[in-house]
């Protein structure tokens, strides 16, 4: 199993918009309200030991000590490292009962980021941000980047990292490619990516 993650500084007002991918590249398998699907809780771990070994290994490189964070698409488990404390960690994602049970959230919200991409968050207000093996859910990555972009103080990293693992109706087109090794991504236009992978 490979983990590929990237930290970025996210330009805000770049030129890229959903126009510059092809017709589709962000269509769904199975077009199921995404509250439909993520209804019951899943308390499992969706990556191998390895690869959570992988991202906490990231967080604890990118994150500062003390910071606030951002766990955007989370869960039961935020896969932050156990000796780290950071003044505050909120969490987003989709279903109530897993994110009540994650121990690491001083606070959490439910939104689904497919239809309404705008994060209920003051400008300039997060330390660090991670979105854990879940971009390839994504039907407006553009816009959530940029919303993430926004929460994000200057110069903070965003860490997003990738699993051949996933739901296999869920992704998109493009998440697909993601998911199987191909991550060329031109969401590059958007983030200026900077960093690299671990196996």
């Amino acid at each position: 199993m490979q983990t590929l993650a990237y930290t970025s500084e996210i330009d805000a007002q770049a030129n890229t918009n959903m126009d510059n991918f092809l017709p589709g590249a962000f269509d769904k398998y199975d077009e199921e309200p995404d509250e439909t699907f993520y209804a019951s809780a899943r308390i499992v771990t969706h990556i191998d030991e390895r690869a959570v070994a992988a991202v906490t290994q990231l967080y604890r490189e990118y994150f500062p000590p003390g910071g606030d964070i951002l766990d955007l698409m989370s869960s039961w488990v935020s896969h932050l490292p156990p000796e780290v404390e950071y003044r505050r960690v909120v969490g987003h994602g989709m279903n109530k009962a897993e994110l009540v049970r994650n121990p690491r959230l001083s606070e959490y919200f439910v939104q689904n980021l497919n239809t309404n991409p705008r994060l209920p968050l003051p400008d300039a207000t997060f330390d660090g941000a991670g979105i854990c093996v879940s971009v390839q859910y994504l039907t407006d990555p553009v816009a959530v980047l940029r919303e993430v972009g926004r929460v994000l103080k200057p110069g903070a990293p965003l860490v997003i990292t990738f699993s051949n693992r996933c739901f296999p109706q869920k992704p998109s087109l493009y998440g697909r490619h993601w998911t199987t090794g191909d991550t060329a991504c031109s969401l590059s236009d958007t983030c200026k990516i900077q960093a690299a992978s671990a196996k």
